[in-house]
């Protein structure tokens, strides 16, 4: 009876684990990617592979309250992060990050998230980012 009650719990957590991940997208440089958002989304936000415990942010320019540090990706600082792929555009409910690089790699969301905490983890959006194939020998 152990065994048989150890294995339905063991079933559950995997099934929980499989149902509460977030969307990935494979994407190959310089391949394009979209992040949905609302419309009264300020930004968005993501934390790179690279650097998995900061986030970065990236304010839309049509809100007063980031003047001066929109249009670019920013540290929790706000600071300019340099050698950063800007090429980020604004359409509706959609961004589109253009020309991306392997640098690009990591998990998207809209800003502000959810206040819910388990809705906003199923709104990130991972994206894996591969560098082109490489040639035949």
């Amino acid at each position: 009876m152990f065994k048989t009650l150890t294995f339905f719990i063991l079933v559950a957590i995997l099934s929980f684990a499989q149902g509460t991940s977030f969307q990935s997208v494979p994407v190959m440089t310089p391949q394009s990617f979209v992040v949905h958002i609302n419309k009264d989304s300020e930004g968005i936000t993501r934390q790179l592979t690279s650097t998995p415990n900061i986030w970065q942010f990236f304010y839309f320019c049509d809100n007063q309250k980031y003047k001066g540090k929109c249009g670019f990706w920013v540290d929790e600082k706000n600071n300019k992060i340099a050698g950063a792929n800007n090429n980020v555009k604004r359409s509706g409910e959609e961004v589109t990050i253009s020309e991306s690089v392997v640098e690009d790699a990591g998990i998207y969301a809209k800003f502000p998230q959810n206040p819910d905490w388990n809705q906003a983890y199923l709104e990130r959006l991972e994206v894996l980012v591969q560098g082109p194939p490489r040639p035949p020998y």
